[in-house]
């Protein structure tokens, strides 16, 4: 699906020392991380090189809950938690097209949820996770590195 960086990413925990320095040198106006050597300008290409993703593309398409396809995903998947995808991951049947792409909208929406756009609720939000699986077809035709960075 085009996620193959993502193995790359180690297992390794950042203790909150670190966190906190991120927090108070990062500059939202002007995007970049001020550290003791330069600064780190932080924009959509150095996201895509650092996850493997593309920087170019399409945008997400807006989620329009008048649109059936869009309200089914919603009922389907708005709200739901890390812990609820993951088991749906793991028992998912894989027999039909149907079901193949419910697995990629979960799968998707668990490392969306969990890498690129981290919520303090682990739960799925709708205007900012659920545009990333109205197309799940061609998941690499859309800009994920902006979309992460936004």
């Amino acid at each position: 699906m085009g996620f193959g960086g993502l193995k790359y990413i180690p297992k390794w925990s950042v203790d909150q020392e670190s966190y906190l320095y991120l927090a108070k040198n990062y500059n939202l106006t002007r995007n970049y991380i001020r550290t003791d050597v330069d600064d780190i300008t932080v924009n959509a290409a150095l996201i895509g090189r650092a996850l493997d993703l593309p920087s170019h593309g399409l945008e997400f398409p807006a989620l329009d809950k008048k649109i059936s396809h869009h309200d089914a995903i919603c009922s389907r998947w708005g709200g739901s938690t890390n812990v609820q995808l993951k088991k749906f991951i793991e028992t998912c049947p894989m027999e039909t097209h149907i079901q193949k792409m419910k697995f990629r909208q979960a799968f998707i929406l668990l490392v969306v949820n969990v890498f690129f756009q981290p919520a303090s609720t682990a739960k799925i939000s709708l205007n900012k996770h659920l545009p990333t699986i109205l197309d799940v077809e061609n998941t690499m035709a859309y800009n994920w590195s902006f979309h992460i960075l936004d």
